[in-house]
Order: C-alpha cells, then sequence, then structure tokens
C-alpha cells in the first residue's frame, strides 16, 4: 500500500455537500443520487452526478444517477478526493467495501483511499480501462473497530473517457477471506512456483492448478499448511494452465476462490537426434522466440516480437528454399530469433545452418552494409551469457543460394540454446537486404570429410514427385528419408554413385535425405510434391 500523508484541515477545507454524524449502522449502501455528506477536496468540484453519458457507460447500475470524475474537463495533472462521511465500523469484525466501476479507456486510474483520522492511505488502484461496469471488493479488516472514511482519488491525464463509480456498499465480509496477488515464477517445461499473499490471519489454503479455461474449481484442492508459496511439478510442456487458491480458515470454512492466473509451461529441452528445424514460418515453431532488442553482452530483451519474418525464400540452386530473413537497411535493428534449448549430454553432435543474403523480398543477389552484422550465438547458461559461433559481416557475407556452416559441438555436455542476432550497425549504408536462415540442423558429429562431402552430393527433382535422384562423386553407401518429425520413411543400401529413390508414395511435405558416403554422411533436404 502507497501511504500519504493527508491532513485533516485539507478536507475541511475543500467543498463539502451537507455535514453528517458518523455511519454507525450497517451495511451502508450510498447509490450516489446525491452527494450529500460527502466531501471533494477541489472547489472546482471536478467529482460530479450523471447518468453515465458524460464520456462514461451510458448507462448506471443502481438509481439515476453515477458519481464520475470528470477527466475529460479537469486539468491534465489536477487531482481531487471524493471522501465519505466518518463511518463507525465498531459492529464490523471484516468491513468490506465493494463499489461499481467503468473507464472506457486511457491511462488515468483511480484510487481507492482510507482515511484513519491521521494518514490517508492508497489500499487500492483501479486498472486504466475497465470498459464494462465492474464489481470491485476490497477487503479492510486492519481498519475493524475503527472510525475511518473512504474515498476516491482522481488524476486528470485530459482523457476521452471519465471514470465512474456506483452503488457503493460497506457491510460485514465474510468470515474467511480470499488470499490475494497470486503470481507464477520459475516456470519450466514441467512446473512452477506459485505464490500469493493472505487475505487476513489465516495460514492455510488449497489450490488448483488445471488446464486453462476449465473455469472455477467445483471440488477441494490440493491443501498447503503455513506457507503461501508451493512448487508444483508433472506438468506438460508447452501448455496453458491456471491457477486458483482460496483460504482454508478451518472447521470447513473456505474462502471464494482467487484467479485465475493464467500460465504457459515452457518447451521441452530437445533430446533426440537428428533434430531438423525448417524456417517456413515465423516464429520456425512455438518453441522458438523472437526479442526486438538487445546487443550480445546484455541478451535479448523486449520478448515476443522482432523484424524476422517468413514468407521469404532463397534458391539453393535446385529450388526456393522457405527462410526467416531479417530486412537490414537502416541503422537501428537488434533483432533475435532464439531456438529452443537443446540437451548434448547424449554425445557428440554438429549444428548445421544454412543462411543467405539476397536483395529485399527477391532471390536477387546483394551485398550487406559496411557495418552490418549477423551473429550465430550460444548460450550454455540459459541466456546469462552469450558465445559467437559464427558473425557473418561483408566480409565474408553468405552467398546468394546460400552457405552451410557447421559447428562441432564435441565434448560439450548438458543444455545449450542457439540464436540469431540480426544488427544493421550505426551506419546507415544504401544496402536494402535479407538475410535468411533456411535450415537448422543438430546431429551426429561431423568430420572434415563430412564438410567436404556437401559439393560432392547432386540431388534431382527438388521438388520431387515420383523418384529422387542423387549422384555423388564417391559410391554411396546408404541413404535414408526421415520425415520433419525425424522418423525413418524410407531406406536404400547401395553401393553406386548414383541411386534413385522411390518417394511417390510419401505425403506432400518437407523431408531429408541422410546420404552416406565412404567419406561420411551428409543431410539433403527435399520437398515432396
Amino acid at each position: 500500500m502507497k501511504k500519504i500523508t493527508f491532513l485533516f484541515a485539507l478536507l475541511l477545507s475543500g467543498f463539502v455537500f451537507g455535514q453528517c454524524d458518523p455511519i454507525t449502522s450497517f451495511p451502508y449502501a450510498h447509490g450516489f443520487e446525491t452527494l450529500d455528506c460527502w466531501t471533494n477536496s477541489s472547489t472546482s468540484t471536478p467529482w460530479a452526478l450523471d447518468d453515465g453519458s458524460d464520456f462514461g457507460p451510458g448507462s448506471v447500475t443502481e438509481g439515476a444517477q453515477a458519481v464520475f470524475f470528470n477527466d475529460y474537463d479537469f486539468s491534465s495533472g489536477s487531482t481531487s478526493d471524493l471522501m465519505s462521511p466518518y463511518l463507525d465500523t465498531s459492529s464490523l469484525s471484516l468491513p468490506r467495501l465493494t463499489f461499481d466501476y467503468y473507464d472506457g479507456g486511457g491511462s488515468d486510474t483511480v484510487e481507492v483511499l482510507v482515511f484513519d483520522g491521521t494518514d490517508t492511505v492508497v489500499v487500492y488502484e483501479t486498472a486504466g480501462t475497465v470498459n464494462t461496469w465492474t464489481e470491485i471488493v476490497i477487503d479492510l479488516p486492519q481498519y475493524a473497530g475503527q472510525t475511518i472514511k473512504i474515498g476516491f482519488r482522481g488524476t486528470s491525464v485530459y482523457g476521452t473517457s471519465n471514470p465512474h463509480i456506483d452503488n457503493l456498499v460497506v457491510a460485514e465480509g465474510p468470515t474467511c477471506l480470499a488470499p490475494t496477488g497470486i503470481t507464477v515464477s520459475a516456470i519450466s517445461a514441467n512446473g512452477a512456483t506459485l505464490s500469493w499473499t493472505a487475505g487476513n490471519t489465516e495460514t492455510d489454503y488449497e489450490y488448483v492448478v488445471q488446464a486453462a479455461g476449465t473455469g472455477e474449481p467445483t471440488a477441494s484442492g490440493t491443501a498447503v499448511t503455513g506457507a503461501t508459496t508451493v512448487d508444483i511439478s508433472s506438468l506438460d510442456p508447452q501448455t496453458d494452465y491456471e491457477v486458483y487458491v482460496r483460504s482454508d480458515c478451518g472447521a470447513g470454512d473456505f474462502s471464494s476462490w482467487t484467479g485465475p492466473v493464467v500460465f504457459t509451461t515452457l518447451c521441452a529441452t530437445v533430446t533426440t537426434y537428428p533434430d531438423v528445424t525448417t524456417f517456413d514460418n515465423n516464429p520456425p515453431t512455438d518453441c522458438w522466440n523472437e526479442a526486438d532488442s538487445g546487443e550480445i553482452i546484455d541478451g535479448p530483451s523486449d520478448l515476443g516480437s522482432g523484424s524476422w519474418r517468413s514468407g521469404t525464400t532463397y534458391n539453393d540452386g535446385t529450388s526456393s528454399v522457405p527462410s526467416n530473413a531479417i530486412n537490414l537497411y537502416s541503422n537501428n535493428k537488434r533483432d533475435w530469433l532464439i531456438s529452443p534449448i537443446y540437451d548434448v549430454s547424449v554425445g557428440d553432435l554438429s549444428l548445421i545452418v544454412h543462411v543467405a543474403v539476397t536483395n529485399w523480398n527477391t532471390e536477387a543477389a546483394d551485398n550487406m552494409g559496411s557495418d552490418d552484422e549477423v551473429s550465430l550465438l550460444m548460450t550454455a547458461d540459459y541466456g546469462t551469457t552469450w558465445t559467437v559461433l559464427e558473425a557473418w559481416n561483408a566480409s565474408n557475407q553468405p552467398a546468394t543460394n546460400g552457405t552451410e556452416f557447421v559447428y562441432d559441438l564435441s565434448g560439450m555436455t548438458g543444455e545449450i540454446q542457439f540464436a540469431f542476432l540480426g544488427s544493421d550497425g550505426t551506419t546507415d549504408d544504401s544496402q536494402d537486404y535479407d538475410f535468411h536462415v533456411g535450415y537448422m540442423e543438430l546431429t551426429s558429429a561431423l568430420s572434415v570429410q563430412n564438410i567436404e562431402l556437401t559439393n560432392a552430393l547432386r540431388s534431382y527433382p527438388n521438388p520431387v514427385i515420383h523418384s529422387l535422384t542423387i549422384q555423388s562423386q564417391d559410391n554411396i553407401q546408404d541413404v535414408t528419408i526421415f520425415n520433419m518429425l525425424g522418423q525413418r520413411v524410407a531406406r536404400l543400401a547401395s553401393n553406386a554413385n548414383h541411386v534413385q529413390v522411390d518417394m511417390s508414395t510419401l505425403k506432400t511435405g518437407v523431408y531429408f535425405a541422410k546420404v552416406t558416403t565412404a567419406k561420411g554422411t551428409e543431410t539433403l533436404r527435399i520437398l515432396k510434391q
């Protein structure tokens, strides 16, 4: 809570709509048909009554009028407090304040105040937009037995919507108050940590974690004794969940449920190889992410969006390759494309990526700008530090028909993650081009011979309808076809430098041909029509 020293003399100096004795009988209900006995701290009376039509909802929820803060006409930055008469809560054990609230939009909020005779405390602040009449519920157990005033503070932003309040009630609250402030943290693929704030003096709770959209629980939850934090596990990866929590005050006395708070578990760590990513969509899969800013030393920020896009292609000499591309043209981009997490403890692996540079939105040739750079990065500490595996710039830019980059991960253990960071530097060059990422694979470690094998293989036609032909300078020992899930769908043993693979029965889509010769193994990307 935000505490503000507020002199009682200031209240008396404001505009008072009549003087009244303290309220001693509850429930106290006020529908704002008048403002009798309420105090407006501003003589210009920005708090006023209407039927909801003054830049409001066009309706009221009780009677014929509501009270509103005249944000539209009141000068920006000005504030005014609307305070109730004194409320003697001696007869209340657990005071509860409820009222209906509306604010159609903008950045203005209303603070809910309690004046205890010495200080004014902000006990609640509304959201900037509440575009339907909504009941606000505030429990005030800390003021039980005291004589207080309740009020509202408006601060003008000279907006186009006036906050409206109606149907205020102060009454005895439930004997068991609901917890507040549910948070979900430390989210992983299979678990998370739940925390909340006690509603009153209770120490026991129940919680429910269920599929998002299920709705308020109708049965008991999992008990928590003497704590307001709990770790949960056994969740499914990449799944939307919702959380509800309620207080257990003993003897069968439970609060209402607080919630839902929705969260999504992370993607499962990749542990099966080869793992192949194509870039037809942006992000490539739901387990990839983007970021709109961040230097290498700091890591990505503004996660969730960026300038990498799909719907772009480059031609690898046999077909157009769908890609994620970033257009580097000016001098203000620092955009990340971030992979899932990979567990490389399973054995020696290699990373293979295929990148290209073309003119913007075409497959024609172009050049990178003078200080532009696209970096392939890796982190082994979940993003705390990032290491540059390769940096492409004007001196070593990828070819128009694509360049394959191979990085040996042999000997590495634990979990790692990769990212592509596109930066157009500080110089606003005239070049207007796309940097493409068309393919990424983690597979068994490749030797130097394997890297040289790329130029010794040729496959056609691509796309293929019936039969795929593969030619090599060396005899081909084995060809295995995998689908996008890494499942083997065809295999051909051979001892010739020219083989044909029947793909006529396979469904339309992207496949990968793993070709083995005496020099090693190479994976080719094949499009089946």
